[in-house]
Protein backbone atom coordinates (compact mmCIF):
# COMPACT_ATOMS: atom_id res chain seq x y z
CA UNK A 1 0.00 0.00 0.00
CA UNK A 2 2.70 2.17 -0.64
CA UNK A 3 3.14 5.37 -0.43
CA UNK A 4 0.93 5.10 2.91
CA UNK A 5 0.07 2.61 5.90
CA UNK A 6 -3.54 1.09 4.23
CA UNK A 7 -5.38 1.20 1.24
CA UNK A 8 -8.88 2.23 1.90
CA UNK A 9 -11.17 1.17 -0.61
CA UNK A 10 -14.97 2.95 -0.89
CA UNK A 11 -17.07 0.64 -3.17
CA UNK A 12 -19.60 3.39 -4.27
CA UNK A 13 -17.21 6.48 -3.87
CA UNK A 14 -17.61 8.35 -0.40
CA UNK A 15 -20.84 9.07 0.42
CA UNK A 16 -20.83 13.04 1.19
CA UNK A 17 -21.81 12.33 4.66
CA UNK A 18 -20.25 10.05 6.14
CA UNK A 19 -16.67 12.34 4.73
CA UNK A 20 -17.99 15.19 6.50
CA UNK A 21 -19.08 13.51 9.85
CA UNK A 22 -16.12 10.98 9.62
CA UNK A 23 -18.34 8.08 9.87
CA UNK A 24 -16.78 4.98 7.56
CA UNK A 25 -19.50 2.98 5.96
CA UNK A 26 -19.54 -0.50 6.25
CA UNK A 27 -18.33 -1.32 2.96
CA UNK A 28 -15.39 0.98 3.27
CA UNK A 29 -12.49 -2.15 3.42
CA UNK A 30 -8.89 -0.91 4.39
CA UNK A 31 -5.94 -2.87 3.44
CA UNK A 32 -3.21 -2.25 6.02
CA UNK A 33 0.52 -2.36 4.97
CA UNK A 34 2.64 -5.27 6.13
CA UNK A 35 4.64 -3.38 8.37
CA UNK A 36 1.81 -2.27 10.28
CA UNK A 37 1.84 -4.30 13.27
CA UNK A 38 -1.83 -4.22 13.88
CA UNK A 39 -5.55 -3.20 12.07
CA UNK A 40 -6.69 -0.09 13.56
CA UNK A 41 -10.25 1.62 13.61
CA UNK A 42 -10.51 4.14 11.10
CA UNK A 43 -11.91 7.06 13.70
CA UNK A 44 -12.42 10.67 13.48
CA UNK A 45 -8.59 11.73 14.36
CA UNK A 46 -7.44 8.91 11.76
CA UNK A 47 -9.76 10.29 9.18
CA UNK A 48 -8.02 13.08 9.03
CA UNK A 49 -4.77 11.39 7.65
CA UNK A 50 -6.78 9.88 4.57
CA UNK A 51 -6.24 11.42 1.44
CA UNK A 52 -8.54 10.30 -0.79
CA UNK A 53 -6.45 9.71 -4.56
CA UNK A 54 -10.12 9.03 -6.83
CA UNK A 55 -13.86 8.69 -5.12
CA UNK A 56 -12.90 5.09 -4.83
CA UNK A 57 -9.69 4.93 -2.83
CA UNK A 58 -7.98 6.74 -0.51
CA UNK A 59 -4.27 6.27 1.37
CA UNK A 60 -4.10 6.45 5.01
CA UNK A 61 -1.05 7.40 6.76
CA UNK A 62 -0.49 6.58 10.77
CA UNK A 63 1.08 9.47 12.25
CA UNK A 64 2.63 7.72 15.09
CA UNK A 65 4.80 6.26 12.97
CA UNK A 66 7.10 8.59 12.68
CA UNK A 67 10.16 7.08 14.37
CA UNK A 68 10.43 4.82 11.39
CA UNK A 69 13.84 6.61 9.15
CA UNK A 70 11.41 5.69 5.97
CA UNK A 71 9.33 8.60 7.39
CA UNK A 72 11.65 11.14 7.28
CA UNK A 73 11.08 12.67 4.25
CA UNK A 74 7.43 13.32 4.86
CA UNK A 75 8.43 15.76 7.69
CA UNK A 76 10.92 17.94 6.17
CA UNK A 77 8.74 20.37 4.99
CA UNK A 78 6.88 20.56 8.27
CA UNK A 79 8.31 22.98 11.07
CA UNK A 80 6.02 22.16 13.39
CA UNK A 81 4.92 19.14 16.04
CA UNK A 82 2.32 17.10 15.10
CA UNK A 83 -1.12 17.13 16.38
CA UNK A 84 -2.17 14.72 18.94
CA UNK A 85 -5.61 15.44 18.61
CA UNK A 86 -8.34 16.54 16.45
CA UNK A 87 -8.99 20.23 18.40
CA UNK A 88 -4.91 20.49 17.76
CA UNK A 89 -5.20 20.15 13.91
CA UNK A 90 -6.52 23.84 12.96
CA UNK A 91 -3.80 25.29 14.60
CA UNK A 92 -1.37 23.06 13.15
CA UNK A 93 -2.39 23.57 9.64
CA UNK A 94 -1.77 26.91 9.89
CA UNK A 95 1.46 26.97 11.77
CA UNK A 96 2.76 24.35 9.45
CA UNK A 97 1.84 26.50 6.21
CA UNK A 98 3.67 29.07 7.70
CA UNK A 99 6.87 27.05 8.47
CA UNK A 100 7.13 25.23 5.32
CA UNK A 101 10.62 25.17 4.15
CA UNK A 102 9.87 23.46 0.73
Amino acid sequence: CYPGDALVIIPDGPDEEDVKENNVDADWTILWGEHVDKPYELDEFLMGYLLHAKDEFGVLALPWLDSNPAYLGHFCNDGVTMPTTMDQLSAYVIESNDKANA
